[in-house]
């Protein structure tokens, strides 16, 4: 299996030959990249360069960033210049119940 299926088994409910790795490690793939904090946020190329790069060196099966996610589902990001983005309040949803 390659990480992609190893990851989606067993969301579909099927089994996987190992238990799937996935690491929010995009501080340590942006360092060892070469690129800044806006570099990666703002260049999809960036941004997947240095997720391939980390994934290659470390041999692990996914990558996921927890920012991202929440902000997906409303929660507001802040993106303060060089430093990791974090979330600036709770998710809109929570607050009114939806």
């Amino acid at each position: 299996m390659n990480g992609n299926e190893r990851i989606s088994a067993p969301l579909k409910g099927e089994p996987a030959d190992m238990v799937p790795v996935m690491l929010h490690n995009y501080l340590m793939a942006v360092r060892e990249y070469g690129i800044t904090m806006p570099q990666f946020r703002d260049d999809p190329g960036g941004m997947a360069g240095a997720f391939i790069a980390a994934v290659e060196k470390y041999r692990y099966h996914g990558i996921m960033d927890t920012v991202m996610l929440a902000g997906a589902v409303g929660a507001p990001v802040d993106f303060p210049g060089e430093k990791a983005a974090r979330i600036s309040g709770g998710c809109r949803c929570l607050r009114t119940g939806l």
